[in-house]
């Protein structure tokens, strides 16, 4: 309905579709709004989603090129001790040495179709729900493509390419052998682990503690007492405290 007044002043409750000009409000012209209308459900669905989000703390993304191409991860080798240098002697030539390992580059992706009766009928709140959905999907896809990196193959990880063993394998000094217990022992064990873990080429240690600690659901509250976030303050000191 459109309120028409008219040269002489006088208003009639009538509609008229051709003095109706709707035309100019499309995406073309107001873009940014109907972008923005999905962006915004997307984003405060994603901020509900923090539990599902906890690969975002210990994953560093990988700059890509825009292409398809299998992704390059590179690892460079450090250096040994400096040799020592007589008075007036040469200086020798240092090596160094990398590591590649390739991911396949996969696209994964889909589309919930809106059909024109359900616009019709004015399914607001199940149309409000898609993206929600979609942003909910996204997030949980991405979780289990990190996850599987710690539990596919048995929990062994994937297979690399550099070696064709495991991710987690005897060779690679990364299998814990002491089981994840009642008490800190095993977190002990596996700090230690990753203290001696030596550099590529080189052969010194890389000497990074853990700042992490991935355990399943079940072993939740039992990780959380072991690091010392169990019912209140520790009683008594411990390390992981």
């Amino acid at each position: 309905m459109r309120f028409h007044y008219d040269n002489l002043h006088r208003h009639h409750g009538r509609f008229h579709p051709d003095k109706t000009l709707f035309a100019t409000a499309s995406t073309d012209t107001l873009a940014n709004i109907a972008a923005d209308a999905m962006n915004k459900v997307v984003q405060a669905q994603l901020s509900h989603l923090q539990f599902w989000r906890w690969y975002e703390r210990l994953a560093v993304p990988v700059p890509n090129d825009g292409s398809v191409h299998d992704i390059k991860l590179i690892t460079l080798g450090g250096i040994g001790d400096l040799p020592p240098v007589s008075e007036g002697a040469a200086y020798t030539e240092l090596t160094v040495d990398d590591v590649q390992e390739t991911a396949p580059f996969t696209k994964k992706g889909g589309y919930v179709g809106i059909t024109l009766e359900m616009i019709r009928n004015s399914a607001i709140r199940e149309i409000q729900a898609i993206p929600k959905a979609l942003a909910i999907a996204a997030v949980r896809t991405r979780s289990a493509a990190i996850a599987a990196l710690f539990t596919s193959n048995s929990g062994v990880g994937p297979t690399l390419s550099q070696d064709s063993k495991a991710l987690f394998h005897a060779d690679h000094n990364n299998v814990a052998t002491t089981a994840f217990g009642t008490d800190a022992a095993a977190w002990r064990a596996a700090r230690v682990e990753c203290f001696n873990h030596v550099e590529l080429h080189s052969g010194k240690k890389l000497a990074v503690y853990p700042k992490f600690l991935l355990v399943p659901d079940d072993l939740y509250d039992l990780a959380l007492s072991i690091t010392g976030y169990g019912h209140g303050m520790p009683t008594s000191y411990t390390p992981e405290a």
